[in-house]
């Protein structure tokens, strides 16, 4: 979630992030669904998170013997290791979003509206 905070992609772009990503102190993505290409500085943070790209690249980097930033020991059903799939990204959004026990009424957030939130709070701390 503090990937999806700090950088505004999708889940299926989080899923994809490497540690092979970042160099010259940024972090380059290649959106999936647009194919715009970003270089994002590793610096980036909102005050509202109390978080830095960096900060949160470098607890991607604990114990993680893979190159992507979330990573997925999980073998079911054949699969081998590796990037964490974009459903177990909402999956445990909404485990997460359970245990706050926040009543969120019919229609809870979704993982994506942290897009949104993201470019709200970017607004507030920098201006439009």
């Amino acid at each position: 979630m503090d990937i999806a905070i700090l950088t505004g992609q999708r889940r299926e772009g989080i899923s994809r992030m490497t540690l092979s990503d970042v160099r010259e102190d940024r972090l380059f993505i290649t959106q999936g669904k647009t194919g715009h290409m970003l270089a994002v500085p590793l610096s980036l943070s909102l005050e509202s998170a109390g978080v830095t790209l960096a900060e949160v690249i470098e607890r991607c980097r604990i114990d993680n013997p893979s190159d992507h930033f979330i990573y997925s020991s999980v073998r079911r059903g054949g699969r081998k290791p590796g990037a964490v799939l974009s459903d177990a990204i909402t999956g445990a959004f909404t485990e997460a979003r359970s245990l706050s026990g926040v009543q969120f009424g019919a229609s809870p957030p979704s993982f994506h509206e942290i897009r949104s939130l993201a470019s709200r709070l970017y607004a507030v701390e920098n201006g439009e």
